[in-house]
């Protein structure tokens, strides 16, 4: 779970820190990243056009690395045997 402060080192790690003011002004955390659109970004003060669509680039990668974890977890472990054969 991504609060502010972990989406403001992550902004850093990709080369955004000039907009860690801008997203925690905005309570951005980890959950609504993959959420916003280039028009979000626009509205928390990501002007320039390259750097918004890459910040969406990124968000999207997130979401779906997010959605991909979700799909791959174990949901159920057990160490009985399922019988597959047939009537003998």
């Amino acid at each position: 779970k991504w609060d502010v402060k972990r989406v403001g080192k992550w902004l850093g790690d990709i080369g955004m820190s000039d907009y860690v003011g801008c997203f925690q002004q905005h309570c951005v955390e980890g959950k609504t990243l993959g959420l916003l659109t280039e028009n979000h970004l626009k509205e928390i003060g990501v002007t320039a056009i390259g750097h918004r669509v890459l910040l969406h680039q990124k968000c999207h990668e997130i979401r779906r690395a997010a959605v991909h974890k979700l799909r791959t977890e174990i949901l159920w472990e057990s160490d009985e045997m399922i019988y597959t054969g047939g009537c003998q």
